[in-house]
C-alpha cells in the first residue's frame, strides 16, 4: 500500500503524453529513409525497390519513415528523449533531427500538439538477417523508441516503442542483391508495425554515481480461499 501512495503521489505531477499517427489506423510508413550511420544528421529518403547489396551495405540503417505526433495533457512542460525524431522532409533528405522535443503546458482552450517524423528501423544487416529466417514474419526487425525526461531524483518516466515484425528487405538477385519493399502482408515477405503498450516507471531517489533507485513493479494480488 505504500508504494501505491508513492506512485499515486507522483502521477499528479507526471507527465502525460497522448501519442497520435496521421493514419487513424495506427503507424504507416509514409516514405522510407537510409542512413551510413544511427546518428547521421540527414538520411536521405529513398523509395520501394532501392537497391541494395550484401555485405556492401550491412552497416548502413535503413528506416520506415511514420508521421507522428505528442500532445502534452499534463499541466506542465514535458520533453521527450528520442534519438530518431525528426522535424520534416525536405529536398530528398531528413532535416532537423530532434533529440529533445520540450513540449510547453497547454493553455486554457489551447491544446498543445507538436508533430514530427519517427525513424523506425535498425542496420541493413540485421534486416537481412531477418529476411533469411524461415518464420521472419514473427521476428522484429526494426524498432523506435523514445521517453520522457525525468528531472531531479524522483519521479515518473514514460516510455514508448514501436516494433516493426518481419522485414521490409526482399531477396532480388541471387549474388546479394537486395531491395527495399513497402511494409505490408505479404506471402513470402510479411511485415507490419506493432505498436508496444506504454511503460510507466517511478523512481524514488538517486546514488551518488548517478544510480537511480525505482518502485518494483505492481504484483497481481493473489486472493486466497
Amino acid at each position: 500500500m505504500a508504494a501505491e501512495a508513492i506512485r499515486a503521489r507522483m502521477e499528479v505531477q507526471g507527465p502525460a503524453i497522448t501519442v497520435r499517427f496521421a493514419d487513424p489506423d495506427g503507424p504507416k510508413a509514409h516514405s522510407y529513409a537510409l542512413a551510413p550511420t544511427s546518428d547521421a544528421e540527414t538520411p536521405t529518403i529513398i523509395r520501394p525497390g532501392y537497391e541494395l547489396w550484401d555485405p556492401r551495405n550491412g552497416d548502413d540503417w535503413l528506416y520506415a519513415v511514420v508521421s507522428i505526433s505528442f500532445e502534452n495533457t499534463s499541466p506542465h512542460p514535458v520533453t521527450i528523449i528520442c534519438p530518431d525524431l525528426f522535424s520534416h522532409q525536405s529536398e530528398g533528405k531528413m532535416v532537423s533531427r530532434i533529440p529533445r522535443l520540450l513540449i510547453p503546458a497547454p493553455r486554457p482552450e489551447t491544446p498543445m500538439i507538436i508533430s514530427a517524423q519517427l525513424l523506425v528501423g535498425t542496420t541493413v544487416a540485421n534486416w537481412l538477417r531477418v529476411t533469411k529466417q524461415q518464420n521472419r514474419g514473427t521476428l522484429v526487425g526494426g524498432s523506435a523508441h523514445w521517453s520522457t525526461e525525468l528531472t531531479g531524483e524522483t519521479g515518473v518516466q514514460v516510455t514508448n516503442e514501436i516494433q516493426i515484425l518481419g522485414s521490409i528487405i526482399e531477396s532480388y538477385k541471387e549474388n546479394g542483391g537486395y531491395r527495399l519493399r513497402e511494409i505490408g502482408p505479404d506471402v513470402n515477405y510479411p511485415s507490419r508495425f506493432l505498436v508496444q503498450p506504454q511503460r510507466r516507471e517511478y523512481f524514488i531517489g538517486q546514488d551518488r554515481d548517478g544510480t537511480r533507485h525505482k518502485l518494483p513493479p505492481i504484483e497481481p494480488e493473489i486472493i486466497k480461499d
